[in-house]
């Protein structure tokens, strides 16, 4: 599943029902009809895409209204929705916890046997050890699965000192251990390292 934000294609259902529908259209209509929540719609507005007027009736409830904004804006367009992450599961992020913390007794130290013991933790179907070892090496080479232990190890065991929300998706907990100067950065795959590197060496140039 990806983040529930504006995208690029959000935005065009919703400035192509506004010319359907004469001009305008309601709010109502567009998270009826569309299936659009609310959040998305006051990010197109809060950016400038779109204006709100509240039209009140003689009789009745007020109506939310959207229309288009009258003059160009510079506002950047949002990402493609193919662009984005996907959001880590709780099951994944609960993978990534039990790992992190291991066990208490024989094997804590044992980083295979923590693999597949945090897996059968975290998925109770799994009910034969050798599945489990399999899928858990699986699972660990995902790149959100190194991303979210990475973040677990950071917060849980090196007193990370965030006070933000927390992230969801793969880029955010990397664009966060880079920010916070966490050695656990590390564990970022060559290509991201690359990148912020680069992000820094152009802004300080």
């Amino acid at each position: 599943m990806k983040p529930n934000i504006l995208t690029r294609e959000r935005l065009a259902v919703i400035m192509g029902a506004i010319d359907k529908n004469g001009g305008k259209i309601s709010v109502r209509h567009l998270m009826r009809n569309h299936g659009l929540f609310r959040s998305v719609i006051d990010e197109a507005i809060d950016a400038g895409f779109l204006t709100l007027e509240i039209q009140k009736p003689t009789r009745g409830r007020p109506s939310h209204v959207l229309k288009k904004v009258s003059v160009c804006h510079p506002t950047k367009l949002p990402p493609s929705h193919f662009d984005l992450d996907r959001l880590i599961s709780c099951r994944h992020w609960n993978f990534a916890f039990h790992y992190a913390f291991g066990e208490i007794g024989p094997g804590m130290f044992d980083f295979k046997r923590r693999a597949w013991v945090a897996y059968k933790k975290s998925f109770p179907s799994a009910r034969s050890d050798g599945g489990a070892r399999a899928s858990a090496s699986r699972l660990r080479r995902k790149p959100h699965i190194r991303a979210a232990i990475a973040w677990t190890f950071a917060e849980c065991h090196d007193n990370l000192q965030y006070t933000a929300a927390e992230p969801q998706t793969e880029s955010e907990i990397w664009e966060i251990l880079f920010k916070t100067n966490s050695y656990r950065f590390r564990w970022a795959p060559w290509w991201i390292r690359q990148r912020w590197e680069t992000i820094i060496r152009n802004a300080t140039e």
